[in-house]
């Protein structure tokens, strides 16, 4: 029998002791300390009670849609747990298919190369450009693709920003991540195994790839936040800074479709999509013309996106006869 409220505390648990789920505590700790320097740098004169009400503003944590983000993260959490592990297309999956097909081809289970560090230092990189990669690939489909847009609407109407903002994602957009994201990283990881016969160990830290783990302290969750931070110029050129995702979640008209990246800039100069402010810009966050409106509460974020995409299909339907 499932144990329903063992899954509905694995987020919970997860946000402590998993350095894997993006809400880990040291994630959130290191944001808050670089929101705090900041703070302190711009306003060095405010008291504790200003600080306090800088960091943790009322009107954001108590919001309409922060309370949406909470409901939605917890609900697709059991969803993520119960039904998309036996649907999505998995790394070990594509793994084992890119390996068998490539022995296939040359007519030899492997090369055999023995790894050493050369080879793990290769296999990190490979990774984290497999993993930012295919990141970027599925949300820039979701832009894109007026289907998949319908899902991803989801995410951008949200009016304020707070760390529990990255799980608003529709679960049929989170299932497409993961079998985008799984796809590409298997790929890289069935051409190593071919070459070395197992993919070589990467550098990591507690388990993560060490760029993602050093891109996750290096205040990850401001992306999702009302704390403006952009890295020094000549970092901010290459990373993307948590500032530039809120540009990309800005409804202004100018802002439309910029920033897709996760980690590297080179993917957003590829596509023509990279915004790099010079300075802090207002931002308001949401959809255009006030379409967020009719994405106010947990059923709505579900329901809405299904009935779009329905409306999609009738009109088409339409067209055609």
């Amino acid at each position: 029998m499932i144990d329903f409220a063992n899954l509905a505390m694995h987020p919970i648990v997860d946000l402590m002791w998993s350095a894997s789920n993006r809400i880990y505590w040291l994630y959130l700790a290191c944001a808050a300390v670089i929101a705090l320097v900041v703070h302190l740098c711009r306003a060095p004169n405010g008291s504790r009670r200003y600080r306090l009400a800088f960091s943790f503003p009322r009107a954001i944590v108590m919001h309409p849609s922060s309370i949406a983000d909470c409901g939605l993260w917890l609900l697709n959490s059991l969803l993520l747990l119960l039904v998309i592990p036996a649907v999505w297309i998995s790394g070990d999956t594509v793994k084992a298919v890119t390996a068998a097909a490539l022995s296939g081809v040359f007519g030899i289970e492997s090369l055999g190369l023995v790894p050493g560090t050369s080879a793990r230092i290769a296999y990190t990189i490979a990774n984290i450009l497999a993993l930012d990669g295919g990141l970027f690939f599925a949300h820039y489909l979701h832009h894109r693709v007026p289907f998949l847009w319908e899902l991803h609407k989801v995410h951008h109407s949200a009016e304020v920003l707070t760390p529990i903002t990255v799980f608003r994602v529709h679960p049929i957009e989170a299932w497409i991540n993961l079998s985008v994201v799984g796809t590409v990283v298997g790929f890289a990881a069935g051409i190593f195994g071919f070459v070395f016969g197992a993919p070589p160990a990467i550098f990591a830290v507690n388990g993560i790839n060490l760029v993602m783990f050093v891109f996750l302290i290096a205040g990850y969750h401001l992306r999702h936040s009302h704390v403006w931070v952009m890295f020094p110029r000549p970092i901010a050129r290459h990373i993307s800074s948590p500032a530039m995702h809120l540009i990309h979640h800005s409804r202004d008209p100018k802002h439309a479709d910029k920033n897709f990246a996760q980690i590297f800039n080179f993917w957003d100069r590829l596509t023509g999509t990279l915004y790099l402010p010079t300075a802090q810009e207002a931002v308001a966050f949401g959809l255009h013309d006030g379409e967020h409106l009719e994405f106010r509460g947990v059923v709505r974020l579900y329901l809405r996106p299904l009935r779009n995409i329905a409306v999609r299909l009738s009109r088409g339907r339409v067209r055609q006869s």
